[in-house]
């Protein structure tokens, strides 16, 4: 898995998958094999959530270039407004959007149109993509996940997993430099374990 995550980290093509012109960019939740140049990305993620990334000829990174949400019709007459909001987004990343807002109803009712939920009722800064708080849903009433468990597991398994990408022994040997986990246990050595201030000590 760890060979294959390398190998999708960079592109497999140059041609853009719906103009066959150069492509730089790429959107993980629409696929994770097409690339896109920015003319197409703009038109297949008009008024999305999704945050595509470019490719700087040594990696992918996030691009927020043209993330924008727009108010459907029927405001050409109204008071509209733009307003900057703190989004996460349906992977969990934290985004600041500029939103067009209208006085015509309560902000909190215009970001529901958008599929986002507002962390407050009056004059909300932030807000969270209804599918990742549809997924936690499902997860609580299914699995009995609590909000903590929901976080703390989906980011220590990828904090393990961006660690082992980092330290690309698992690709080039060479690259270990010698360094063992001293928790982890061994046939010969110690086992060190953190007690301070170990509050989830008692659960075990």
């Amino acid at each position: 898995m760890l060979k294959v995550s390398f190998e999708t980290s960079a592109p497999i093509t140059s041609k853009c998958s719906v103009c066959q012109r150069h492509a730089d960019y790429r959107c993980l939740e629409c696929s994770t094999t097409a690339v896109l140049c920015e003319a197409c990305l703009r038109r297949t993620h008009h008024n999305s959530l999704h945050v595509p990334d470019k490719w700087n000829n040594s990696s992918y990174e996030p691009s927020y270039q043209g993330l924008f949400l727009y108010l459907p019709e029927g405001h050409e007459n109204h008071a509209v407004y733009r307003k900057d909001i703190k989004v996460i987004v349906n992977t969990g990343r934290l985004c600041t959007i500029p939103i067009d807002m209208c006085e015509c109803e309560p902000e909190a009712c215009t970001l529901l149109r958008y599929g986002l939920w507002p962390a407050t009722a009056g004059k909300p800064q932030t807000t969270f993509s209804i599918p990742l708080l549809e997924l936690f849903v499902c997860l609580s009433l299914e699995c009995q996940v609590s909000v903590e468990g929901f976080c703390n597991k989906s980011i220590s398994h990828f904090r393990h997993h961006h660690f082992r990408q980092r330290s690309l022994v698992d690709i080039c040997p060479q690259f270990d430099d010698g360094t063992t986990c001293p928790a982890c246990p061994k046939v010969d050595g110690d086992m060190i374990v953190t007690l301070d201030a170990n509050f989830g000590l008692v659960r075990k």
